[in-house]
């Protein structure tokens, strides 16, 4: 080791050891070019994020490890040893990091592909509310419980995503049973009155279909479009008003019932 230290200092004159300074002075400086350079196109195009960031210092450690093994290797220093030591190194420590490098990337998927954004009301697999915020390795959602909860990445990028918030409006139906009995047109007018309220929007405008003949009633639907942020409100004040009005015309919501009907034998 003393005598290939040895080799190395004195083996290489000033001029070239000057020349390598100058070349690493000129690298730094490029580098730092290139990413100001990115840096200023991803703002430009509106999509500088936390990741923007990370990506940034994952491509300046590649070029700066790119200019670290060109200027060994041009003053004489045998890189090769050091780059197979540090590939298994590399190898090793991804290994015992599976998972956190799985969120990360979740979490560059996420963070550029833009499927939600804070605010956004969302669900995926079992969990549904709104993203409080979005981060690297985890994305935090508040449910409509008021339970915070901190979801990997790895599981909302391999996730179908249902974004409630991205158009604006959505569409409540109330699917209801009413008897073989009623009158359609009847059913339809006490549908038509509960959802007549100031937040259900006019275009689209509500509708009313027969979705099928069930065994024990006529189930019908009422459809109504609301902007996103009133759908609960709406839901809940429709289901009280679809009561009232069935009831004030006089048109009967049934359910699930056997009828059983006896005779007598004969002996």
């Amino acid at each position: 080791m003393e005598e290939f230290l040895k080799k190395i200092i004195f083996g290489v004159s000033v001029g070239k050891l000057l020349a390598v300074l100058l070349a690493a002075i000129i690298s730094i400086l490029i580098i730092n070019f290139i990413g100001m350079v990115i840096k200023r196109f991803v703002a430009k195009k509106g999509r500088e994020n936390a990741g923007t960031g990370f990506v940034l210092s994952v491509v300046k450690v590649v070029l700066y490890f790119i200019v670290i093994v060109s200027l060994g290797e041009s003053i004489g220093i045998p890189m090769s040893s050091f780059i197979a030591l540090l590939s298994v190194v590399g190898l090793a420590i991804s290994l015992s990091v599976q998972n956190l490098l799985t969120n990360l990337m979740g979490g560059l998927v996420v963070l550029f592909t833009k499927p939600f954004k804070q605010g956004d009301c969302i669900s995926f697999g079992e969990y549904e509310g709104c993203v409080s915020e979005v981060g690297m390795m985890y994305t935090r959602i508040v449910n409509y419980d008021n339970h915070a909860l901190l979801i990997p990445n790895k599981d909302i990028s391999s996730s179908v995503i249902i974004n409630y918030s991205r158009l604006g409006t959505r569409r409540i139906c109330f699917d209801i049973g009413f008897s073989y009995e009623e009158d359609p047109e009847k059913v339809r007018n006490a549908l038509m009155l509960a959802s007549k309220i100031d937040r259900v929007l006019d275009k689209p405008e509500p509708q009313v279909v027969i979705l099928k003949y069930s065994s024990s009633s006529v189930d019908y639907s009422l459809r109504v479009w609301v902007k996103e942020e009133d759908y609960w409100d709406v839901l809940y004040a429709v289901n009280e008003r679809i009561k009232e009005f069935t009831e004030k015309l006089g048109v009967e919501i049934t359910y699930n019932h056997l009828n059983v009907h006896l005779t007598e034998s004969k002996k």
